[in-house]
């Protein structure tokens, strides 16, 4: 059964993302060399494992690996192509929340955006699996209030 999860997980595709946010923190050689070793060891997907440290310290790579079906478009998903500006604001979250750089973030973007998914949806799940305090309060609008409950049930969910 965990290897029928792993085959599932063990994709090009995400082999290719993590060496990708791999090589952000580290040249592309140690990047390589880490797959490779995880690999060996089995730990490339588990639980604490590469992709799962790699997540703590990228809230970008986390969303787009572990919340892939929300923000990596697919044919069998409504996701769509993110804009420079998605990513400049993940960086601008993990400025904050991940390397503690500053206390207070206004965003003003336009409606539409995916405000609440990448800064609520995202953070607080990161949080959550990371089990790291919730060091901000954040506000859930929702057009309706149907919208504002659905959104919330939605992080709850994936918590």
């Amino acid at each position: 059964m965990i290897t029928i999860a792993t085959d599932i997980i063990n994709t090009k595709e995400n082999r290719q993302l993590l060496y990708k946010y791999l090589s952000k923190f580290f040249n592309p050689e140690k990047a390589q060399s880490l797959i490779k070793e995880h690999n060996q060891k089995g730990t490339l997907w588990t639980h604490g494992g590469l992709a799962y440290s790699l997540g703590k310290r990228s809230i970008e790579f986390f969303s787009m690996y572990f919340l892939q079906d929300t923000f990596v478009p697919k044919p069998d998903n409504q996701a769509r192509n993110l804009s420079p500006t998605h990513y400049e604001v993940w960086e601008l979250l993990e400025q904050c929340l991940i390397k503690d750089e500053f206390d207070k973030v206004v965003l003003c973007l336009p409606r539409g955006f995916a405000k609440s998914t990448i800064v609520t949806y995202a953070t607080v799940i990161h949080q959550g699996v990371y089990n790291t305090p919730i060091g901000f309060y954040q506000m859930v609008i929702g057009k309706t209030e149907a919208d504002a409950q659905q959104f919330i049930f939605d992080v709850r969910y994936e918590c």
